[in-house]
């Protein structure tokens, strides 16, 4: 595996740790809307 692959790997993982975060505050701020 050449260095281009790690790289892609892991801000491939950081994009989808931020983007659940990001849903869950999305999901949360409805919620209390909801309320």
């Amino acid at each position: 595996m050449d260095k281009s692959d790690q790289d892609r790997k892991n801000f491939s993982s950081q994009n989808t740790a931020a983007f659940c975060k990001w849903k869950l505050f999305d999901v949360y701020m409805n919620n209390k809307k909801h309320e």
